[in-house]
């Protein structure tokens, strides 16, 4: 167990690595948001990058949570797919442009490959749980699983293309509107 100064600095790091992206904010920033000293910060992290490689790992890991209840609830499947929308805006409600095209961009080639594992991982799970839905009847069993990841990796490279940074000024609005059509075609969910 970690003490609330580790913690303190993790939730510190992720406003403001949301909020500017993880280039853009310093050490001293994180000490100063989370009230800790720098001593206390080295004290748990030896650079930036395992910091964020760490708050990387909070935001996955809690994502992963939510997803896995929601999707062995015993809610109906249509309702499933309505919260994982709801889960998305709610993920991306802090979130900006900078700290997502960092995520998937990187230059830190450490924290890139660090977020690519974590990424693909996600991927992998989304699949597999609609490979589940098809068996169960509830999604098209025509449909290629390979085919559902390859168009998943795309979501995310489109979600990254400057003309729908430039369109969409809240990153959420974007995640929304390519979620809705990877789960709902161009019908609307209400169909």
């Amino acid at each position: 167990m970690k003490s609330k100064k580790y913690t303190d600095i993790i939730d510190a790091a992720q406003r403001l690595f949301y909020k500017y992206g993880i280039k853009k904010v310093s050490i001293e920033e994180i000490c100063s948001e989370g009230n800790v000293s720098k001593m206390t910060f080295y004290k748990f992290f030896p650079n930036k990058t395992e910091l964020a490689k760490t708050v990387l790992d909070k935001v996955f890991d809690n994502a992963i949570k939510q997803f896995t209840d929601l999707m062995e609830s015993d809610l109906p499947f249509s309702e499933k797919m309505h919260g994982l929308l709801m889960m998305k805006m709610k993920s991306t409600k802090d979130a900006n442009w900078a700290f997502i095209v960092e995520l998937y961009k990187n230059s830190d080639n450490e924290l890139l490959a660090h977020a690519q594992h974590k990424i693909q991982n996600t991927l992998n799970l989304v699949v597999d749980y609609f490979k589940q839905a098809q068996d169960k009847g509830w999604m098209r069993k025509d449909l290629s699983p390979t085919l559902m990841l390859v168009i998943l990796d795309k979501m995310q490279e489109m979600s990254l293309d400057d003309r729908v940074i430039a369109a969409y000024s809240d990153m959420q609005v974007a995640a929304m509107e390519i979620t809705k059509f990877f789960l709902y075609g161009i019908f609307d969910e209400r169909i």
